[in-house]
């Protein structure tokens, strides 16, 4: 097996028995997806997970990062390459022919489009048998891997390396359980997945260089990009069913790029070596399978089977230009600097659906907000052409990464799960309309609950908070519109026609919060503020004049209470 400091010399002594012992893990028939079936979460082989998605859930999301890239690196090109693009069917045109799929049991069936759709064995069953060996993790032409990749002076790095939760390099985990000297031994499965989310998510800054790569300068290769996901704010449609989140990913169009396919089987074998490349994506397919770094994984024989503890990661594929035209999951706005579009990204310690406002924007153009994702514009599309229901239950992930220190660590995984009405996609509804209010509405109250926190420290002699620093009463109030947010999300999604009594329910719930928190900082003010005190070239700052201040502006972003008698509101 290979160990950290082995030489090429020594690492092709092992080759062949490393080979004799590895081969036979396939993604295409061994079980290495996890997936939420009946009986529990449980873990299929690939040919299993596309036949059969509509017996599963959906992927498990216990670990974000692996789930979006399982589901972009490869079940979304495998059926797509299997059932349309290497037979050279035509995807569905229109939301007619989309519903077909969308109403048949399986996956894993033609269109009726397609010449000989009766007599031909099934697509994905097909394919996956075809290509079984291109699914093989270990051996001569690993999957998603580079064959004998080595660095300049053959070393090899633990596995943790491809975990961003563990300590490695520079990347030490607060709570992290393990040493860097003390690497975890992955089984195959557990490696693979690894291997994906790194071509996914992994950090910038420096790699090792690859033995073969001009490239590389003192053994190294620098200004590496983050891995194409950790620039973005991912926005993941799910269904009821792992088909169903397959199917609302499957776009509309006319004809499809000939010479887009997935990474296993690019034409061009050099693409493969150790030689990173910039480059435009070659279509959905490529980007899709994007390969973001150069990896090989170094498996070993144990007393529990083969296990994965040392790895080769170096620079891979870098992306230029082409993405916003491709891209399926994220939201985009206009940068002012560049006057470019640049993705919109998740923010780290906000509930997703305080910045929900460009991702349902998917009208097809821009908004002052922004634009949606093209997998959410094509869900509209598929609701207003009358193939989906207004009330269909969809969810969306948003998962994101915070980097820190150029970019070189992880310090953060950003990650909510939102129930989003379809109805709400329409940006000239009444729906997007409430959803539009609920979302300002709260982010204004924050601002005045600020607000009132200042003027009472005022009041009191004291200074206001930095808008940067510390905690601040109107911030920690958001955790309490959370709930009522999302049951105005739900509320919308099963009943799209009832916007008018679910803005009732939310104003009524946004004013208890609000002055709930309104109350505890007027309670809780110091003496000195009911005598108040003047500042310079300002009014006199006194409790009672914070509190009418802040008295008007709850009433200029709820109104008025349409009943004085209930809830004590008549004081509010």
């Amino acid at each position: 097996m290979a160990r950290l400091g082995e030489t090429p010399r020594m690492q092709g002594q092992h080759a062949d028995s490393r080979r004799r012992i590895m081969n036979g893990f396939n993604l295409a028939v061994d079980p290495c997806i996890p997936v939420l079936a009946e009986q529990g979460t449980t873990e299929v082989s690939l040919t299993t997970c596309l036949t059969a998605a509509h017996r599963f859930a959906g992927l498990t999301l216990d670990t974000p990062l692996e789930a979006v890239a399982l589901l972009r690196q490869v079940l979304l090109p495998a059926y797509i390459d299997a059932v349309f693009q290497e037979p050279g069917c035509p995807p569905p045109a229109d939301a007619d022919q989309w519903a077909e799929l969308w109403s048949a049991e399986s996956l894993d069936r033609w269109p009726s489009w397609y010449p000989g759709s009766s007599t031909a064995e099934p697509p994905i069953t097909s394919y996956l048998k075809r290509h079984h060996d291109l699914f093989e993790v270990f051996g001569d032409a690993p999957f998603a891997q580079v064959s004998d990749l080595q660095t300049p002076n053959g070393t090899t790095k633990p596995v943790s390396l491809l975990l961003p939760s563990i300590a490695t390099g520079n990347n030490v985990p607060l709570f992290s359980a393990r040493t860097e000297a003390d690497p975890p031994a992955l089984p195959p499965a557990a490696a693979i997945r690894a291997v994906l989310s790194a071509h996914c998510w992994d950090t910038a800054g420096i790699k090792s260089g690859a033995a073969g790569d001009p490239q590389v300068k003192a053994g190294k290769t620098t200004g590496n990009q983050t891995g194409p996901l950790g620039a973005i704010g991912n926005v993941i449609p799910l269904g009821r069913t792992l088909k169903d989140t397959i199917l609302l990913h499957l776009r509309c169009s006319s004809d499809g790029d000939p010479v887009d396919r997935p990474q296993w089987r690019r034409a061009d074998k050099d693409e493969a070596g150790p030689e990173w490349k910039a480059r435009a994506p070659l279509g959905l397919l490529d980007l899709l399978t994007w390969q973001g770094r150069r990896i090989r994984l170094i498996p070993e024989q144990s007393d529990d089977g083969v296990r994965v503890r040392q790895v080769v990661l170096c620079a891979g594929d870098r992306l230029d230009g082409g993405t916003p035209q491709v891209e399926p999951h994220c939201a985009w706005r206009m940068s002012k600097q560049t006057k470019r579009q640049v993705p919109v990204r998740h923010t780290a310690g906000q509930a997703a659906w305080r910045g929900m406002l460009p991702m349902l924007a998917a009208s097809g153009r821009a908004t002052t907000h922004g634009s949606s994702s093209r997998a959410l514009v094509h869900v509209r599309e598929m609701q207003y052409g009358g193939a989906l229901p207004a009330d269909y239950p969809l969810r969306v992930l948003c998962v994101g990464l915070v980097y820190g220190t150029q970019k070189a660590v992880v310090e953060d995984v950003v990650t909510d799960l939102l129930p989003i009405p379809i109805a709400a996609l329409d940006d000239s509804g009444e729906a997007y309309q409430l959803v539009e209010e609920i979302v300002q509405q709260s982010e204004e109250l924050r601002q005045a609950v600020n607000r009132l926190s200042d003027d009472l420290r005022v009041a009191a002699g004291g200074d206001r908070v930095p808008w940067d620093r510390g905690q601040r009463a109107g911030d920690q109030m958001m955790q309490d519109f959370d709930r009522s947010a999302r049951d105005a999300l739900s509320g919308l999604q099963n009943n799209p026609t009832e916007a008018e009594t679910i803005r009732n329910d939310w104003i009524r719930a946004a004013r208890g919060v609000v002055w709930k928190t309104a109350e505890t900082l007027l309670s809780g003010a110091a003496p000195q503020s009911f005598l108040g005190r003047t500042v310079k070239n300002q009014h006199p700052q006194r409790a009672a004049t914070a509190e009418r201040w802040f008295r008007i502006a709850v009433t200029k972003i709820l109104g008025r209470p349409a009943d004085v008698h209930s809830s004590g509101e008549a004081t509010r």
